[in-house]
């Protein structure tokens, strides 16, 4: 088995073991939707989250672009989960959201 695949099985079976119900590997690229990312921030849609009005030396973004944000990155880790959880101490269990 190489390094690479080591490490993916290890970060998926992490994420599995702290609740997600998916996760997966992806090199970093730029993502269309980004680009309104400006807009959508100058219409106030970030509320609170004042960390992400962040801008860089030239006065972009930062998370308007992967590569701006974390320059260094060379892959992503997603995730997903189907339902919210929470620790209870033994453990991650799902929330009932009935």
């Amino acid at each position: 088995m190489s390094g690479a695949s080591l490490t993916s099985d290890f970060i998926k079976r992490s994420a599995r073991a702290a609740g997600f119900d998916l996760a997966g590997i992806s090199s970093v690229h730029e993502f269309p939707e980004l680009a309104r990312f400006p807009e959508w921030i100058a219409a106030g849609h970030a509320g609170e989250m004042k960390y992400l009005e962040s801008r860089d030396q030239a006065g972009n973004l930062r998370r308007a672009s992967l590569k701006s944000a974390f320059p260094w990155a060379r892959s992503v880790i997603r995730r997903a989960s189907s339902g919210v959880r929470v620790n209870s101490g033994a453990g991650w269990e799902r929330l009932a959201t009935s």
